[in-house]
């Protein structure tokens, strides 16, 4: 019984996280391996740079999550601005979709692993047809 019991909380709260992230869709998949492609090419490229270091790992976990908590912020949005016509979920998931996969060929780039040039083209687009976010690169020029 106490199996069921962990599984049925599982799948409520999985269930929970994909209603606040605007359902489990192609695109939300899409992200949740980019994110993990990411955090895990980047402690194999920590690894072989002989870098690792346990504090900036866990950093970075922190920051994948705070991307899920934006993609939940612009899917509220959607639903208080433009109940019929949801755009900010697609933007923000969009976005950090071709971020993602932009620090993925990065970090494999400094493995020394080579990769096809046009996939660095496809997500750069990808990224630039989402909105440009306020970054505190932009913060600090003003």
């Amino acid at each position: 019984m106490k199996g069921f019991t962990a599984k049925a909380g599982l799948g409520a709260a999985l269930g929970a996280a994909a209603s606040l992230l605007g359902g489990v869709d192609i695109w939300l998949l899409t992200l949740i391996g980019f994110t993990a492609a990411d955090y895990i090419t980047g402690l194999i490229k920590a690894v072989i740079t002989k870098t690792l270091n346990s504090g900036a790992a866990f950093k970075g976990g922190l920051k994948k999550l705070l991307i899920y908590v934006i993609v939940g912020v612009a899917v509220a949005l959607d639903q208080l601005l433009l109940p019929e016509t949801p755009l900010l979920r697609g933007l923000a998931v969009g976005y950090y979709i071709a971020a993602e996969g932009l620090s993925v060929l990065e970090n494999i780039s400094e493995c020394g692993v080579p990769f096809p040039k046009k996939l660095t083209d496809i997500l750069l687009a990808l990224r630039k047809s989402a909105e440009t976010p306020q970054d505190e690169s932009e913060d600090q020029k003003g």
